[in-house]
C-alpha cells in the first residue's frame, strides 16, 4: 500500500488530503448546497500541494522541503481557501 518512501515524498499532500476529508465529513449537511465549490477547492489545494511537492522532492529532503513548503504552499493555500470561503458564504 503506502511504503515509507511514498509517505515521506508526499507527506504534505497526505496531510492536506486528511484535513480536507475530515473537514468535509464534519460539515456535509452545511456544504450540501455548495458541494461543487468544496470539491473544486479541495482539488485546487491538493493539486497545488502535489505539484509543489513533486518539484521539491527532486532537490530536497523532508526537513528542507518542509521549510520551503512553509514559505511557498501554505500562503497560497490560505489564499485559495479564503477565496472559496467567500464564494461559499456569499
Amino acid at each position: 500500500m503506502l511504503d515509507k518512501k511514498t509517505i515521506n515524498d508526499y507527506y504534505f499532500t497526505l496531510i492536506f488530503l486528511t484535513i480536507l476529508t475530515i473537514f468535509s465529513i464534519s460539515v456535509t449537511s452545511f456544504y450540501s448546497k455548495n458541494i461543487i465549490l468544496y470539491i473544486i477547492m479541495s482539488f485546487v489545494i491538493l493539486l497545488s500541494t502535489l505539484s509543489t511537492e513533486i518539484a521539491l522532492n527532486k532537490k530536497y529532503g523532508l526537513q528542507e522541503k518542509a521549510k520551503k513548503m512553509m514559505v511557498s504552499i501554505i500562503p497560497i493555500n490560505l489564499v485559495i481557501f479564503s477565496v472559496f470561503l467567500f464564494f461559499i458564504f456569499s
